[in-house]
């Protein structure tokens, strides 16, 4: 009790202060966008968990849209993007996180206040549909020997919506929790 009452006095160790709201929510940011950059870096070491790694990392993102805003999120989210192009060496993580898994939660955001429920779902999914056939067209442009069949894009695709569902549901409470929090 009495080293608690000077610390509060500033006469042991430094002053005690408090982070304005604005700081805290900065250094919130940057501890994600390093942890989704981390997670990122991992698919180079683990390649067969690449998938499940941009998945991972827009995690982050969705926690920083949940404690910090839509603003900060979306920042978080183009400076991971950016930086994953620049310093990843498997460039192929970069574009899934950029076009197919790092947008979602803000397209989760963005898409909470749409009624009714099944229009809501229909808008993330039809985001997320456009932005990872983005990505494929990319893909099949920058690699030209990625010729598939028809049905195999489309089980690809398929399977990829039902992988976002089953994120949406599970991070979306998890999420919630965190924005009541707040």
């Amino acid at each position: 009790r009495y080293l608690q009452l000077l610390r509060r006095a500033g006469v042991y160790g430094l002053p005690v202060r408090v982070l304005p709201v604005k700081t805290k929510k900065i250094t919130f940011s940057a501890m994600m966008l390093a942890l989704a950059l981390t997670l990122l870096a991992l698919t180079a070491v683990l390649p067969v968990m690449d998938l499940s790694l941009c998945a991972a990392a827009s995690v982050c993102i969705a926690l920083t849209v949940a404690r910090c805003g839509l603003g900060y999120g979306a920042m978080g989210y183009a400076a991971a993007a950016v930086l994953a192009f620049l310093l990843l060496p498997d460039k192929a993580s970069a574009v899934f996180f950029a076009l197919a898994f790092g947008p979602y939660p803000l397209y989760r955001k963005l898409f909470t206040r749409v009624r009714p429920a099944w229009l809501r779902w229909a808008a993330k999914l039809a985001a997320a549909n456009a932005s990872v056939l983005l990505a494929l067209a990319l893909f099949r442009w920058a690699f030209a020997d990625l010729e598939g069949p028809l049905w195999q894009m489309a089980g690809m695709l398929a399977l990829y919506n039902a992988v976002m569902v089953l994120y949406d549901k599970a991070a979306g409470r998890v999420l919630e929790r965190l924005e009541m929090e707040n």
